[in-house]
């Protein structure tokens, strides 16, 4: 994500126990009031590429910079759940009496305690690709693919494999060696000749 878009408001708070918290408020001022719990590692400036998206959804959402990121003072011994009392002091400031709670990654769990110690305020949780506790044991690579199709030689893998996945479409012709494309979207070349594939 690149610096934050030009109606970005952006603001800082101090907490009662001293320290400051830093935050970004983008959408309508009258807009529903979504706070976003940013990955690990993550700050306030994340935001989406279209700031009219904002606008259009009617949203307001406020980043911050969790404890010990960007601008915000670090907490000492700080937990997960640790977060719940500055997202309610972040609320209070910002005059949301009941807000949604939305986090990614290593923010999701940020999102969730809020969720649970803030019920009477957090009208929903969303959270995406997040991180969940392991038991004694747990492989998380057991029963997977021991190795991707798109590493296979391509001498050994059919076309038929990698034009039949999702992520085929993201696939470009290539020479003889493996190589990461990072093209934009629009420049991408969907599969459709029956040479080798590389990402």
């Amino acid at each position: 994500m690149s610096a934050a878009p030009a109606k970005t408001r952006e603001g800082t708070i101090a907490l009662s126990d001293g320290r400051t918290l830093a935050y970004a408020d983008r959408g309508p001022a009258d807009g529903a009031p979504l706070i976003f719990h940013h990955g690990t590692p993550g700050s306030r400036a994340g935001h989406h590429p279209d700031p009219g998206v904002y606008d259009d959804a009617g949203v307001r959402v406020v980043t911050y910079d969790r404890a010990g990121y960007g601008l915000s003072d670090r907490l000492e011994g700080r937990d997960v759940v640790a977060v719940a009392a500055d997202i309610s002091a972040l609320a209070d400031e910002l005059g949301f009496q009941r807000f949604a709670a939305m986090g990614v990654s290593g923010g999701a769990p940020h999102a969730l305690a809020c969720a649970a110690l803030l019920a009477d305020r957090v009208t929903r949780a969303v959270v995406m690709v997040t991180p969940a506790p392991n038991e004694d044991g747990f492989d998380f690579l057991a029963g997977m693919t021991p190795t991707p199709p798109w590493r296979v030689p391509t001498q050994s893998r059919p076309t038929s494999l990698l034009t039949s996945r999702p992520y085929g479409r993201s696939l470009k012709p290539c020479s003889t060696s493996w190589r990461p494309s990072f093209r934009p979207r629009t420049k991408r070349r969907l599969p459709g000749r029956t040479s080798a594939r590389c990402l």
